[in-house]
This record gives structure tokens, C-alpha cells and sequence, in this order.
């Protein structure tokens, strides 16, 4: 069921489809109103090589994204859920097209040459349950040598001060360390506007991790300590609402363990606590054919499913009796990684707001229509943005993601137990869980709650010390508690 607030999105549309009459333009209006009806578009954005194709094979438990430098990475891919198998290219003039494909064992291999034109973007259509109510972009690698690439990458992250609207609700953004392209990119990708993207719908992933360290035992622990020194940098603070650690490889290899990797791990095992240890001593001496079992095509095949942390990590699993089947050391392989921690953090800033975010999403690409209607009709391009500012000024909603923005940037100066407040009070859980209280709470309990809750913001908005962007966090808090209050009744 499409919620009040992208009821009114899409009214607007079709009032910006009405101003613009027969002008090519009201076929893009047309499009971002159907995107209302879709799933929300999650983007998986990164550095050339920084795990992006990794982490999408590990979210969909599946190898289905090529991980190479093959052709299928050159172009933007959207994977969405589908009830058979399909891949089909839009093509530069705006045709769709079919691809042949085949189920290769590393991942999809699309027949590229098929297509009858120069491709803009791949879409494939999988039944995998993890796309449900995701559609997850996997973007070519930023900084790539190749500008075809980087024409491809810039234009997909448009952003609003460009031509080109953005075409995710939500971003993933992987670094391997803070790099000063990663910050101009996301001084780029999100500034401080209500409808543009922020903290609401960004979180960032320390790619790699267990390579951290050299693949030391402790490198997952020490990714963990860097990444929470990034997140605390007011910079990427003001871009991402998070900086985890992640283990990408260690995550799909989890996601696919075939019983054979177990049974080569337990031939290593065997091979006795010495020996090894000379073989996990570095990546060089794993390949050397003198030292222990395992053919070198074997040992090049563990090596580029585990890598040497996993190695480490998985032997000594074994070893120690803590994994002696697939299935409990898929399981561990998943635990280390930080996969679970990361579909939370989906869930929590993305899937629980998903109407918002496309709703915002929908916004920012009619403002590119009205600028873009400027040159032929004026009064369209004025049509569109009054129907935009009714939206924005009827949907609290719209302020809610503001009211978060404010206060995971530590812009608004809130307390630690104020920022926990508004996430939880913006969640779009159950009301007993946005008011803090048990899910049994009663309705006058809940009443209650709800109005000390905006006494309290009230009064915190009433300090004459208060800044502005303080006071407007306080006025939305307040105003989100009214509601909760509102629909409470008598």
C-alpha cells in the first residue's frame, strides 16, 4: 500500500505531466513516477577495486556479480527481484533489450557483443530474496583510467546542482581508507538541503578490513578502532550516518561455502600445528608447493575465496574443534565479516524509511525537470516547483529526515541520549518503540509518554542560548511526538 506522502509525490507528478504536455520531458515525469511503485534503490559506491561486486554477491548469498576487471564492471547494473532469470541492456537510444547469459561458476557471463547498440546500463532480474524490497545498484569503480567509465559514474551520480538527477534512494559507500577523493566525493553526492541526500540515506563501509594489519588474527579488531575514528571525523560525519568495518570477501565466501573448500580446509588442518604455521605465515609461503598438502590450483583457489585472514581464521576455527562442518563455519565466516552489522544498518536507515527516501529521491529529479523546462516553457518549470513546495511544506515526514540529518551531523549540538532519542523516534517502528516503551504499553501510557516528550522539546527549543538549527530540531522532535499523540486518540 503507497503511503500518504507518495500519494502526494505522485499527484504531483502528474501534474508536472500535465504542464509539460507533449515535451519529451514528460516521459522522464512519467518515469520517476513509477519509481514511486518500485523497491528503493540502493546504490554500492567505491574506488576501483574496493569490494563493490564483493559485498553485493554477499548481500544476494549468491556470486552473480562479476568481480573482475571483466566488461559487465564498466557498466552500471541494477539487480532487482524478479520471478524467473532475465538480463536486459538499456541501450544509448533509450531502447531495452534481451542478453544472452549464462550461469558461470565466479558469476554471470552476459554476451555484451549481442547488443545491437552502445549500452548505458545492464539490468538483470534474479529471485533472490534479499531483492524483495531492494533494488541494489553495483556501480563501476570511481577513479577508473577508462573515460567511458568515468562519464558513466559522473552521470550517475549527478547530483542536484547538475542536469542529472541521482538514481539511488540510498548509498552504500565503500573506501579502503579515507582517501581525499572519497571526502570530494561526498562533499559532491550530499550537501545540506532537506530533499538532497545526507546522513538519512548514506553509510559508509571500511572495505577489506581483514587486510588491515597485514591479515593479522586482531585485523578485524583494528579495522573496528579505525573505522570509528572516521566516523567521528566531523567531515564524513557530515556525509554518512556510519563507518563499519567489513570483510567483503569473507562475507560471500560464507554465503557460498561449498562442502569442498571444507573438506581441503580439513586436509590443511591436518596437516599439524608446524607446518601450518609455516604455511599462514605470508602469502608467498601458502603457494609454496614444498609445504604441506594441497595442490598449488587448490591452494590459488582457497587463497581467492579466503584470503589470508580467512585462511587463518577458518584453520584455526577448525582446528580448535569451534567449526567441524560447512554450515558452522559458513555461519562463523559470516559473524567475522560484519555483514550482519551492515544489513542492520539497512534496515534501520534505509528499508524503515524507504517511502521517504523515494519520495526525496522523486523530488530532487522534479526540480532537474523544472530546471530542465526553464528553456522552453517557464510556466511549466513554475508549475512543477510550486506542486514541490507543496509537498515539502504539508509532509512532516520531509522534516522528519531533516530532524535526523541535524542530528547526525552534530549540527543542531544535541546530547548522545538526544541523537538515540531521534533515531528511534524517526524509525518507523511500532509506536511503542519509537516512544521507548515495551511493546505491551498501554494507550494512555502511551499518551502520557508522548506528552512529556514534546514538553521536554519544547522547552529545550525555548533557550534563548539555543542556536537556530537547534531550535528547528527541537520544533520538528516536538511536532513528531504531536502526531504520535494525534493518532493515539482518546
Amino acid at each position: 500500500m503507497i503511503s500518504p506522502l507518495l500519494t502526494r509525490v505522485d499527484a504531483a507528478c502528474a501534474r508536472a505531466m500535465d504542464a509539460l504536455g507533449a515535451s519529451p520531458l514528460a516521459a522522464d515525469v512519467d518515469r520517476i513516477r513509477a519509481g514511486l511503485h518500485e523497491p528503493l534503490r540502493v546504490a554500492i559506491v567505491g574506488r576501483v577495486k574496493a569490494g563493490k561486486s564483493t559485498l553485493l554477491n554477499a548481500l544476494l548469498r549468491e556470486r552473480i556479480a562479476p568481480t573482475d576487471a571483466g566488461e559487465c564492471t564498466r557498466y552500471v547494473c541494477n539487480y532487482r527481484h524478479g520471478l524467473d532469470y532475465d538480463v536486459e541492456a538499456l541501450l544509448a537510444d533509450g531502447a531495452r533489450v534481451k542478453l544472452p547469459f549464462r550461469r558461470a561458476d565466479e558469476s554471470l557471463e552476459i554476451d555484451l557483443q549481442s547488443a545491437p547498440g552502445p549500452i548505458e546500463r545492464l539490468e538483470v532480474a534474479w529471485p533472490a530474496g534479499a531483492l524483495t524490497g531492494l533494488t541494489i545498484i553495483d556501480t563501476p569503480g570511481i577513479g577508473s583510467t577508462d573515460e567511458d567509465i568515468r562519464v558513466r559514474v559522473a552521470s550517475f551520480l549527478g547530483g542536484e546542482d547538475e542536469q542529472v538527477a541521482p538514481e539511488a534512494d540510498a548509498v552504500v559507500y565503500l573506501m579502503r581508507h579515507l582517501h581525499r577523493t572519497d571526502l570530494a566525493l561526498m562533499e559532491t553526492l550530499y550537501n545540506r538541503s532537506v530533499a538532497s541526500a545526507s546522513p538519512v540515506n548514506a553509510v559508509a563501509v571500511l572495505s577489506r578490513a581483514d587486510e588491515i594489519c597485514a591479515a593479522r588474527p586482531d585485523a578485524m579488531d583494528a579495522a573496528e578502532t579505525v573505522a570509528a575514528r572516521y566516523a567521528a571525523d566531523p567531515l564524513l560525519r557530515a556525509a554518512v550516518a556510519d563507518v563499519i568495518p567489513m570483510a567483503e570477501l569473507l562475507a560471500e565466501t560464507g554465503a557460498t561455502l561449498r562442502e569442498s573448500e571444507m573438506a581441503w580446509l580439513r586436509e590443511l588442518a591436518s596437516a599439524g600445528a608446524p607446518e601450518l604455521s609455516m604455511l599462514l605465515l605470508s602469502v608467498d609461503r601458502f603457494r609454496r608447493p614444498d609445504l604441506g598438502p594441497l595442490t598449488v590450483e587448490v591452494r590459488e583457489l582457497l587463497l581467492t575465496r579466503f584470503g589470508l585472514f580467512g585462511l587463518r581464521f577458518a584453520l584455526h576455527a577448525i582446528t580448535t574443534n569451534r567449526c567441524d562442518t560447512a554450515a558452522s563455519l559458513s555461519r562463523a565466516l559470516l559473524e567475522v565479516s560484519g555483514i550482519a552489522r551492515l544489513k542492520a544498518l539497512i534496515d534501520e536507515y534505509f528499508s524503515s524509511r524507504s517511502g521517504h527516501l523515494k519520495a526525496r529521491s522523486a523530488l530532487l529529479q522534479l526540480r532537474v525537470a523544472a530546471r530542465s523546462a526553464e528553456t522552453f516553457s517557464p510556466s511549466a518549470a513554475q508549475s512543477i516547483r510550486q506542486s514541490i513546495e507543496e509537498v515539502e511544506a504539508s509532509a512532516h515526514e520531509l522534516a522528519e529526515l531533516r530532524l535526523l540529518h541535524l542530528a547526525l551531523t552534530a549540527v543542531a549540538g544535541l546530547t548522545a541520549n538526544e541523537v538515540s532519542e531521534v533515531r528511534r523516534l524517526v524509525s518507523g517502528r511500532a509506536t511503542s518503540d519509537r516512544l521507548g516503551l515495551a511493546a505491551d504499553a498501554t494507550a494512555a501510557a502511551s499518551r502520557q509518554a508522548s506528552l512529556e516528550r514534546v514538553e521536554y522539546w519544547r522547552q529545550r527549543a525555548a533557550n534563548p542560548l539555543a542556536s537556530r538549527d537547534l531550535a528547528t530540531a527541537c520544533e520538528i522532535a516536538a511536532r513528531s511526538y504531536e502526531g504520535i499523540y494525534a493518532s493515539l486518540g482518546e
